[in-house]
């Protein structure tokens, strides 16, 4: 991949269990403890590629590009948008293309219910 692809910042975070004030215990997000942002191709699904991508995998809404690197299925991904706009991903599958270990691709849910 060509790294001038690679032009927007995302966020790898975390669950982390806390107790709140009455002592219940709440997940709260946290980015992850190595090397949480990481340059990335963000490119939301659209026309016919979308409606494809519905069929096989049904709650997908876009595909993420990064170099490789260690993922969890459990983490969230956080994108500040071409607005400014702060956008929280649950990741859906993890993609090795070619098996080589160079780059990595994230099919995600923006939906987080």
């Amino acid at each position: 991949m060509i790294a001038g692809k690679l032009r927007h910042r995302i966020t790898f975070m975390e669950p982390n269990r806390v107790q709140n004030e009455i002592g219940e215990w709440v997940e709260e997000w946290r980015p992850i403890e190595k090397n949480p942002t990481v340059w990335a191709a963000v490119e939301p699904l659209r026309g016919r590629t979308y409606f494809e991508a519905k069929q096989a995998t049904a709650d997908v809404d876009g595909k993420i590009t990064i170099r490789y690197k260690h993922i969890e299925p459990f983490w969230h991904i956080v994108w500040n948008d071409w607005e400014g706009v702060q956008k929280e991903f649950k990741i859906v599958s993890i993609i090795q293309p070619q098996q080589r270990g160079k780059m990595v691709e994230l099919l995600y849910k923006e939906d987080l219910d």
